[in-house]
């Protein structure tokens, strides 16, 4: 099992906003070749497609609709993502009452006074108190990713970015604390003609922002757990594309 890529799918019709991740997988033969259809009330049936060949796209559900339109082809993809966890049995659902996970955007804002470094924070008040962690906050119903970085962003610190890209996304799970959340990452430039310098404009939250150089980060433990998996995942915001 493989992850292959994200889309942000807003169904305003219907009052629908799902982050969907796409992951990909090859059916293990020795154990089962052709599908079953065990949710006949959800599906009409499964079959196999030609991916050169599939149906028109307005007969496409929205989200496999915005996949093809963001150019993915399972078959020339080389961007292998990322494996997660033991991928050769199916996991096990754990009935919980929390609900489901939080999506959260977490902004890498990059300064051109200050080359190869990026803006960390002291949380304060919530979960993770005491950790760093970059500027972000929660995504609004019909927000696209780059636009809810920007708006937290200025929020939290007064600064003006351009630029703005998504970057990568990870699954943050902190099992102890009771925390879940797919946090998407994206990055933006500060715009030094309107607003060089951060301001801590919700101390409430946060105890204060500070540069600092990526290769320089403090440790693992002391990092929030989407960054923290960020960064243990290898992800560099000066090297990767």
């Amino acid at each position: 099992m493989r992850y292959c890529g994200v889309v942000n799918t807003v169904i305003h019709s219907d009052n629908l906003h799902y982050i969907d991740l796409f992951v990909r997988g090859e059916v293990d033969s020795a154990h089962s070749e052709e599908p079953q259809n065990q949710e006949p009330h959800k599906c009409e049936g499964w079959h196999w497609i030609d991916w050169d060949n599939l149906p028109s796209q307005d007969q496409l559900f929205c989200p496999l609709h915005l996949l093809i339109q963001q150019g993915y082809n399972p078959f020339k993809e080389t961007n292998e993502g990322i494996s997660s966890g033991n991928t050769n049995r199916p996991s096990v659902l754990v009935p919980n009452q929390r609900g489901r996970p939080g999506v959260g955007v977490g902004v890498l804002v990059t300064s051109p006074a200050r080359p190869g470094c990026v803006l960390l924070g002291v949380r304060k008040g919530s979960t993770g108190s005491g950790m760093f962690a970059l500027p972000g906050g929660h995504l609004e119903y019909g927000e696209e990713w780059c636009e809810c970085g920007s708006r937290e962003v200025l929020e939290e610190t007064g600064l003006i970015l351009k630029d703005m890209k998504y970057c990568t996304t990870v699954n943050a799970i902190g099992e102890s604390k009771d925390y879940h959340y797919v946090t998407l990452f994206v990055r933006g430039e500060v715009d030094m003609a309107v607003s060089p310098e951060p301001q801590n404009l919700e101390p409430d939250k946060c105890e204060g922002w500070q540069w600092r150089d990526w290769g320089e980060l403090p440790p693992l433990d002391q990092l929030f757990c989407p960054l923290q998996i960020l960064v243990q995942q290898g992800y560099h915001p000066f090297e990767s594309k």
